[in-house]
């Protein structure tokens, strides 16, 4: 389903018109927008990485559609007459809430593999239409419903990547540990019947050690 919205950008800019496409089974949502030199599609979505919980606290601001490199996503935004690449991970209610969330350093294309820093004007209106579309992405009433969505979605591959590229080398470090342990602990028997011995010859010099156990 798609939703078509008008979205007030700060002044000195004029309005953002949006088609919204939701997905309901990632909890992604799609942003087509459109404004005088301004159009393209950012999606935005709840993000995992770096994430220890099972549900996400940030979301991922793609700039395009989806594609292994930043630079083939087709409709990328294009401000200025600039073309935008990449993407922002961010917490929706600390950036909106912080005074310096109206400007973010964009990135524009060099080529299908670089990429640099886009003008400041270009920036600047790309920042605020971000902004505009995270604010909106945040009050949505079905916003839980997206993050558990999406977290749902994602918890199958979280699951085994947890278990090869955490819990399996922690296990292994901790049988490799426990098998350097006991041989620690035999050492420390050892010693400990010889520091006694060498007590007891202290206490008693005339007292022969004693004899040796053959090993």
């Amino acid at each position: 389903m798609t939703d078509r919205r008008t979205l007030h950008l700060p002044s000195p800019y004029a309005d953002l018109t949006t088609a919204e496409t939701t997905d309901t089974d990632t909890g992604r949502v799609t942003y087509r927008f459109r404004a005088p030199r301004a159009t393209g599609t950012i999606v935005i979505a709840p993000e995992f990485r770096g994430e220890d919980s099972a549900t996400p606290a940030a979301i991922y601001v793609q700039f395009g559609e989806n594609a292994y490199n930043d630079n083939d996503r087709a409709e990328r935004p294009v401000i200025n007459g600039v073309t935008i690449t990449g993407g922002v991970i961010l917490t929706p209610a600390e950036y909106l809430d912080r005074p310096d969330s109206e400007y973010l350093g964009l990135r524009r294309s060099v080529d299908r593999w670089t990429s640099t820093s886009a003008p400041t004007a270009t920036s600047r209106y790309g920042s605020a239409i971000i902004r505009t579309l995270v604010a909106a992405w945040h009050e949505r009433p079905d916003r839980d419903d997206l993050i558990q969505a999406a977290a749902r979605h994602a918890a199958p591959r979280r699951l085994a990547d947890l278990q090869r590229y955490k819990i399996d080398p922690i296990k292994e470090q901790i049988s490799k540990l426990s098998d350097e342990l006991v041989d620690h602990y035999a050492l420390a028997g050892q010693l400990s019947r010889l520091a006694a011995e060498y007590e007891a010859t202290r206490t008693n010099p005339d007292q022969p050690a004693p004899e040796q156990s053959p090993s």
